[in-house]
Protein backbone atom coordinates (compact mmCIF):
# COMPACT_ATOMS: atom_id res chain seq x y z
CA UNK A 1 0.00 0.00 0.00
CA UNK A 2 2.73 2.45 0.35
CA UNK A 3 4.22 2.00 -2.85
CA UNK A 4 0.60 2.89 -4.18
CA UNK A 5 0.42 6.11 -1.89
CA UNK A 6 4.21 6.63 -3.21
CA UNK A 7 3.32 6.22 -6.67
CA UNK A 8 0.22 8.30 -6.47
CA UNK A 9 2.15 11.35 -4.88
CA UNK A 10 4.71 11.14 -7.67
CA UNK A 11 2.20 11.11 -10.54
CA UNK A 12 0.14 13.86 -8.43
CA UNK A 13 4.19 16.20 -8.11
CA UNK A 14 4.31 15.40 -11.42
CA UNK A 15 1.28 16.60 -13.03
CA UNK A 16 1.39 19.48 -10.66
CA UNK A 17 5.03 20.34 -12.03
CA UNK A 18 3.58 19.79 -15.49
CA UNK A 19 0.98 22.30 -15.05
CA UNK A 20 2.86 24.84 -13.25
CA UNK A 21 5.45 24.43 -16.26
CA UNK A 22 2.35 24.84 -19.02
CA UNK A 23 1.12 27.77 -16.83
CA UNK A 24 4.79 29.67 -17.09
CA UNK A 25 4.85 29.26 -20.69
CA UNK A 26 1.03 30.33 -21.51
CA UNK A 27 2.22 33.26 -19.26
CA UNK A 28 5.72 33.48 -21.43
CA UNK A 29 3.88 33.19 -24.77
CA UNK A 30 1.11 36.06 -23.89
CA UNK A 31 3.69 38.44 -22.88
CA UNK A 32 5.80 37.95 -26.13
CA UNK A 33 2.49 38.22 -28.31
CA UNK A 34 1.81 41.52 -26.30
CA UNK A 35 5.68 42.73 -26.97
CA UNK A 36 5.12 41.76 -30.83
CA UNK A 37 1.75 43.10 -31.31
CA UNK A 38 3.64 46.44 -30.26
CA UNK A 39 6.75 45.59 -32.02
CA UNK A 40 4.23 45.29 -35.32
CA UNK A 41 1.94 48.42 -34.55
CA UNK A 42 5.36 50.64 -33.67
CA UNK A 43 6.52 49.29 -37.53
CA UNK A 44 3.33 49.53 -39.37
CA UNK A 45 3.01 53.81 -37.54
CA UNK A 46 6.87 54.01 -39.41
CA UNK A 47 5.50 51.98 -42.24
CA UNK A 48 3.08 54.71 -43.14
CA UNK A 49 4.76 57.18 -41.89
CA UNK A 50 7.66 56.79 -44.05
CA UNK A 51 5.01 56.74 -47.30
CA UNK A 52 3.56 60.12 -46.18
CA UNK A 53 7.31 61.14 -46.78
CA UNK A 54 7.70 59.91 -49.76
CA UNK A 55 4.37 61.14 -51.07
CA UNK A 56 6.01 64.77 -49.44
CA UNK A 57 9.12 63.98 -51.45
CA UNK A 58 7.79 63.26 -54.84
CA UNK A 59 5.23 66.28 -54.63
CA UNK A 60 8.20 68.74 -53.79
CA UNK A 61 10.47 67.29 -56.43
CA UNK A 62 7.24 67.68 -58.88
CA UNK A 63 7.40 71.06 -58.05
CA UNK A 64 10.96 71.68 -57.98
CA UNK A 65 11.16 70.84 -61.26
CA UNK A 66 7.82 72.58 -63.01
CA UNK A 67 9.46 75.72 -61.35
CA UNK A 68 13.30 74.76 -62.95
CA UNK A 69 11.08 74.16 -66.05
CA UNK A 70 9.50 77.78 -65.83
CA UNK A 71 13.07 79.43 -65.18
CA UNK A 72 14.42 77.48 -67.77
CA UNK A 73 12.05 79.08 -69.94
CA UNK A 74 11.95 82.27 -68.92
CA UNK A 75 15.78 82.37 -69.40
CA UNK A 76 15.67 81.60 -72.87
CA UNK A 77 12.78 84.40 -73.19
CA UNK A 78 15.33 86.79 -71.48
CA UNK A 79 18.17 85.63 -73.93
CA UNK A 80 16.08 86.21 -76.55
CA UNK A 81 14.68 89.95 -75.74
CA UNK A 82 18.88 90.74 -74.91
CA UNK A 83 19.83 89.92 -78.45
CA UNK A 84 16.95 91.74 -79.75
CA UNK A 85 17.90 94.32 -77.44
CA UNK A 86 21.91 94.43 -78.47
CA UNK A 87 20.70 94.06 -82.25
CA UNK A 88 18.25 97.09 -81.60
CA UNK A 89 20.85 98.82 -79.97
CA UNK A 90 23.59 98.57 -82.31
CA UNK A 91 21.19 99.49 -85.41
CA UNK A 92 20.36 102.78 -83.39
CA UNK A 93 24.09 103.09 -82.52
CA UNK A 94 24.68 102.96 -86.44
CA UNK A 95 21.89 105.19 -87.36
CA UNK A 96 23.37 107.58 -84.75
CA UNK A 97 26.65 108.08 -86.30
CA UNK A 98 25.55 107.67 -90.04
CA UNK A 99 23.07 110.98 -89.30
CA UNK A 100 25.63 113.22 -87.32
CA UNK A 101 28.40 112.14 -90.71
CA UNK A 102 25.64 113.62 -92.44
Amino acid sequence: MTAILRDISERKAMEHALQEARAELERKVAERTIELQLSNKQLLHEVNERTRMERELRRANEELESQNKQLQEEACWLKKCWKRWCIAAHWLSAASGFMYRH
